[in-house]
């Protein structure tokens, strides 16, 4: 249920009905948690640990770096680059596809329930 589905039903009196299957319904709804908005800093956080996004700026690096050695008179060969490049759009296109996969597998296969904790003694 969406953040904008909560605020509808809390608009609506929720107290004209007094059967007890509403008083649970109503009671759920309100211990509904807010809707997490992702911040700058944990869309940062997830794109740092992604493989996919940091082969992405290793390719940026590699290019800008290619055209300031350029500039100072350093000459790397541009079929080099093209290499680098093709290299990490690879690189980036396989991790892609295994991700898709991860995530089959795991819809696929369950994690087994948790075995029970025995009592203290």
């Amino acid at each position: 249920m969406s953040h904008d589905d909560r605020d509808v039903i809390h608009s609506i009196d929720l107290g004209m009905w007094s059967d007890p299957g509403w008083e649970q319904i109503r009671g759920a709804i309100e211990r509904l948690p807010p809707k997490n908005k992702p911040n700058r800093e944990s869309v940062m956080s997830d794109l740092l640990k992604s493989k996919k996004a940091i082969a992405c700026l290793v390719g940026l690096v590699a290019v800008v770096l290619s055209m300031l050695l350029g500039k100072l008179g350093v000459s790397i060969p541009e079929e080099k680059i093209h290499e680098v490049l093709l290299l990490l759009a690879s690189y980036i296109l396989g991790q892609g596809l295994a991700d898709v996969g991860k995530e089959k597998v795991k819809a696929m296969n369950p994690p087994p329930p948790k075995p029970p904790v025995p009592p203290a003694a």
